[in-house]
């Protein structure tokens, strides 16, 4: 076990991808270990990759994709500036809420952060908006994808540990809410402080 830990530490160091080094520890230790026998590997292997649940993932991470090339992130944003806009850094808020809503729809955190980082930085730097908390705001929202369902996230952890995927999906709920809500609490606050501007609510604008 020390031993697989050595060789990963070592490839690390020597600019070894992740992912090889990770695989050729593996491989080393199953090369040394008498008691594990191929076969075995196998079967737990294929065991693993033939659940259904993991059929779930790509379709999740497809819908992200169909979502940014067909636009509807930006139709996700403008519904949100529409309903919160008004607030106190109105859309900041908005960014969080169209957060919520793509991570309920895709549940990928990373095709989150990177659709929400090319329409809201560059909007919230046309309004005036620090770098640092577009950038931040961004950031620390495309985390919410991890708990609302359907999260890829919570998909595996459950394939992993033999936990039911729909109980974690309930289990995500409140406190992925509570997060966005934090969020929402934080920009309002750092907005009044920087005297941020806020918009006007037009309920034309929700249709």
């Amino acid at each position: 076990m020390y031993l697989t830990g050595i060789i990963v530490l070592v490839l690390l160091v020597l600019s070894v991808p992740i992912g090889i080094a990770l695989a050729g520890a593996s491989a080393a230790y199953i090369l040394i270990d008498p008691l594990l026998e191929p076969n075995v590997i196998f079967r737990a292997f294929f065991s693993f990759i033939s659940r259904y649940s993991l059929m779930a993932i790509p379709l999740f991470i497809f819908a992200g994709f169909l979502m940014e090339r067909t636009g509807l992130v930006a139709q996700l944003f403008r519904f949100s500036d529409a309903l919160v806009g008004w607030l106190p850094g109105g859309f900041g808020v908005a960014t969080v809420l169209a957060c919520v809503l793509f991570g309920a729809i895709s549940g990928s955190s990373v095709a989150m952060a990177a659709a929400m980082s090319v329409i809201a930085i560059p909007e919230m730097r046309k309004r005036g908006y620090p770098a640092w908390f577009a950038g931040g705001l961004v950031a620390t929202a495309g985390g919410i994808a991890m708990l609302i369902p359907p999260s890829i996230i919570l998909i595996l952890y459950g394939i992993v540990t033999e936990t039911s995927v729909v109980k974690l999906f309930f289990a995500g709920v409140i406190p992925g809410l509570l997060l966005a809500l934090g969020n929402i609490i934080s920009v309002v606050a750092i907005s009044l402080y920087l005297k941020l501007p806020r918009g006007e609510f037009n309920a034309r604008r929700l249709w």
